[in-house]
């Protein structure tokens, strides 16, 4: 499997809990009756918004994910070794991302237009060492998968779902 397309893989896999930080954080909503301008609200309050999220809630949220990932990645006791690498890359990253959002959020007010899209700018690239790191991990993961694992990995990889879902792993 290319490199290419093993990172376009785990970005399909991982996107999402990226994306559910990404909103501001409270304070910075106001009053705010719906979505952000150029948003299609995929990412609402009624979906347990990350940035309402208590870290508790976020941390949770996240084992949930690793836990479905696993079942259905059907993880065996000889792959824990690399299966615990790539879930502390996704706790990681899911932690990192989440604080660099909430850091935006608490300045968002006082950026201008040009800032604006500089600081995110700097958010995709973290988002990109992310991925790099987590591709990292799941290749070793994946090395260690039987055939029927890797074919079942890279069928449930290819799924893909609406924006705002969790993705088909």
């Amino acid at each position: 499997m290319s490199k290419i397309h093993l990172a376009s893989l785990i970005l399909a896999a991982t996107l999402p809990l990226a994306a559910m930080a990404q909103g501001p954080a409270p304070a910075a909503r106001g009053s705010e009756a719906g979505p952000p301008a150029g948003r299609s609200g995929e990412m609402g309050r009624g979906r347990g918004h990350m940035a309402e999220m208590t870290p508790e809630q976020r941390a949770q949220r996240t084992e949930r994910h690793l836990a479905e990932m696993r079942t259905r990645l059907r993880i065996t006791p000889a792959q824990m070794p690399q299966w615990e690498g790539f879930a502390t890359a996704t706790r990681e990253n899911a932690n990192e991302i989440h604080a660099r959002f909430a850091e935006r959020g608490a300045h968002m007010q006082q950026l201008n237009a040009a800032q604006n899209m500089d600081d995110y700018a700097q958010i995709a690239e973290l988002h990109a060492r992310q991925l790099t790191r987590l591709a990292a991990s799941f290749t070793a993961l994946y090395a260690t998968f039987s055939p029927d694992q890797q074919r079942d990995a890279d069928t449930q990889f290819r799924t893909r779902r609406a924006p705002g879902n969790s993705p088909a792993l």
